[in-house]
This record gives C-alpha cells, structure tokens and sequence, in this order.
C-alpha cells in the first residue's frame, strides 16, 4: 500500500508588528487531523488569525497573511530488497480572491511578500512552530526530525492577473530530494480603500510527493482554507438566486431584491436553469428577494389558455451570506 507519512497544514493571518495593535485577539479554527488506520499517514491543517472576520473589521488597506504547509516522508520496510520510500518534491501555496462586489483580485493585488523554505532560511516564527505543535501532540508520532533538508531546493514566488503564488521544488530525483520539507508564504491584500465590505481569501495548498520502489511514482494531495477580511465593516451576499415553479427550473423570470425601507437593490433575470447571479456586498440587515413569471395557463371556464403572472418571494435575513430558492405559485394575475 503506498503511503504518506505525515502532511501538516495550516494557515494564519496575521499583522506586520505595526498593525497589531488593530486585532481584537487572534482567532483559531479547529485542528483539522486525518490519521490512517494502519498509522501510514496523518494530514492535519489549521488555521490562525487577527481579525474576527463577522465582528471585529479591520481597518488597514493592506492586511498581511501567513500561509505554511509541511511534509513529514517515511520509508516502509518490507520482507524486501528494496523498501518503498517517500520524499517530499514540491510544494506549492496558490492564493486567490474576491472582492466585496465578487469581482476577482488579481494577483498584483494579492502579491507575495516573501517564501521561506523549511528549515534552511525560515525564521521562528509563530506560525510554523504553533501548528506543528498543535498537530504533534495529536497525531501517533511527532514530527521527527522535522523537516531535514537533503539539500538542492529551488524557491520562487510569482503572481499573475489571477492568483499569487510561492512553490519550492526539489531536484525531483531520489538521490537529492529530502524525506521532509515545509513552506512558508508570506502575503499581503491590497484593500481599495474607497470600496469597503467583505475580502474573500482562498489558499491552496499542493503537495507532491515522490514515492520511490525502484520506479519513481508521484502522489499529490491538496488542501486549502478560506478567509475572509472585513475592511470597515462586512458585507454578505444574496447569490445565487434560484426561481422554481412546481419544482422546476423558471426561466426568464424577473428577480428583485429589496431593502428593509422598500428600495430595490437589485433586479436581473434567470437563466436558462432558474438562476439569477445575485447581489454581492450588501451590508447585514434584512431583505426581500422576489420573483415574478408570466406563464400560460388552461382555464376551464371559458375554456382556453390565458396567461397569469406567477410570483414567490423570500425574506433573506444576512449575514451569513444566503443563497435563496424561490418556490412561485399563481398569483391569479392575468399578464
């Protein structure tokens, strides 16, 4: 059976030294920990940050963000001549996201600071050393040596009008890639300042390993976490809108979404499988979604087919954000 030591990830925003002062407390999500029933294998991931993403909203347009992820190989002998072993060969964070309106940021707007590759350049930082702890006091065994470089890494960081990314890459050989690895990527957000609400962050986190028996065999494993930072104040989202009629998709129906004084806040119509896109970046409070479609219906008396407006509606209360489906019935209004 082929198998995977041990793979740790976590993810932490954090604040340069001159920004932490605007953190309410640090907030942690729970230990994420997988262990293989044959103790093959663990992966864990968790995540820590400054800014409690629906109650305390920063204030600072260029919030930073600390992203890592670690290998832990093992060899496993066998009644053989030539025990299946594991190196690590690369690992790669990517990082991608939205902004309060839904439109994405490019990745000159989520740039790379800085990548340290564990453990020949990596400083001691907060990060690594709480979610490794974390993790090895859970998993069967620690981590070991933790993370030994066999030497001949190559580390780059780079972005593109999509994403930001840091990968380091071994020498993809047996002969110099080490058994562990980590990586660290520095990275920071920079918030228009005109445009407050809600900032999407998504980090993945590819992991490739090399699995040596006498032929060399790759194996990938992919996480990622999902942040949010509020600049100002949070925003949340009535997307998408789903409009049925008798429990089937409503095409070209007309979809509203009103405010608590009655305004109008959006308007579009749905598409051919019932689906309106919805409105990003509207602040917590209370709304009405609402859906109208004309439709022809027999009439038995007279006899015929007329046509009626059939309308359903929602009261959406946000955040958190909200997807709602509007069931419509006969109005009993001719259109």
């Amino acid at each position: 059976m082929k198998r995977l030591a041990l793979l740790v990830v976590g993810a932490m925003l954090a604040t340069t030294l001159a920004l932490t002062t605007n953190a309410a407390a640090w907030y942690k999500t729970p230990q994420r920990v997988y262990s293989d029933s044959s103790g093959g294998f663990n992966v864990g991931g968790s995540t820590k940050y400054g800014y409690d993403g629906y109650n305390q909203p920063g204030t600072v347009t260029n919030p930073q963000f600390w992203a890592s992820a670690e290998t832990h190989t093992v060899c496993q002998y066998y009644p053989s001549s030539t025990p299946p072993c594991y190196f690590a060969d690369s690992i790669r964070i990517s990082v991608s996201g939205t902004d309060p309106n839904g439109n994405p940021l490019p990745g000159s707007v989520i740039f790379p600071i800085a990548a340290h590759h564990s453990p020949e350049n990596a400083p001691a930082d907060d990060l690594m050393a709480w979610v490794v702890q974390a993790l090895a006091n859970t998993v069967p065994y620690g981590i070991g040596s933790d993370l030994a470089n066999a030497g001949g890494p190559q580390l780059y960081t780079t972005y593109d009008a999509s994403s930001a990314w840091g990968e380091w890459t071994s020498c993809h050989s047996d002969l110099c890639t080490p058994h562990d690895s980590g990586l660290e990527l520095a990275f920071q957000v920079e918030v228009d300042p005109n445009l407050y609400g809600t900032y999407r962050i998504h980090i993945a986190y590819h992991v490739v390993d090399l699995w040596f028996t006498g032929s060399d065999w790759y194996i990938s494993t992919d996480l990622s976490d999902d942040l949010v930072y509020c600049y100002q104040y949070c925003t949340y989202n009535i997307a998408p809108i789903h409009v049925q009629v008798g429990g089937y998709p409503a095409s070209g129906a007309d979809v509203w979404i009103y405010d608590s004084s009655g305004h109008s806040q959006y308007h579009d119509w749905t598409d051919a499988n019932g689906n309106a896109p919805g409105k990003w970046g509207l602040p917590a409070g209370t709304y009405t979604a609402k859906s109208q479609t004309c439709e022809s219906v027999y009439r038995p008396e007279p006899p015929g087919y007329d046509y009626f407006y059939f309308r359903g509606q929602s009261i959406v209360t946000i955040g958190p954000s909200s997807s709602p489906t509007l069931s419509e019935t006969n109005s009993g209004v001719r259109c």
